[in-house]
């Protein structure tokens, strides 16, 4: 899919070749690096551990307010998120930064 990049880096619950590893049914030590479509922002890195989001970093777009979205989403779970911010749009266009965040979380389930 043109604009998406998905990879994991190694954290300590990662195997040696980078393949997430599964522990309690859930993913753990994913970092989701995104390339949004449609809006300001030019990259997104989300840092996901034990389904909560632990960070999130933003290149580009509205530096205040996509501070603050950082900030609101730290130790926010995964699902939570993304039914805050889906669908959300900015003036006329069809999505925003929220929902390109909700998008990268979403891929990343």
């Amino acid at each position: 899919m043109r604009g998406f990049v998905l990879s994991y880096h190694r954290t300590p619950h990662m195997a040696a070749d980078r393949v997430p590893v599964e522990l309690d049914g859930e993913v753990n030590g994913m970092t989701i690096d995104y390339t949004p479509r449609g809006v300001c922002s030019r990259k997104f890195s989300i840092e996901v551990e034990d389904g909560t989001i632990q960070s999130v970093e933003i290149s580009g777009g509205c530096h205040g307010n996509l501070q603050g979205i950082s900030s609101l989403l730290r130790g926010m779970p995964v699902e939570e998120a993304i039914r805050r911010m889906e669908g959300i749009r900015c003036g006329a266009k069809p999505t925003s930064c929220p929902d390109q965040l909700a998008q990268a979380l979403k891929k990343a389930m």
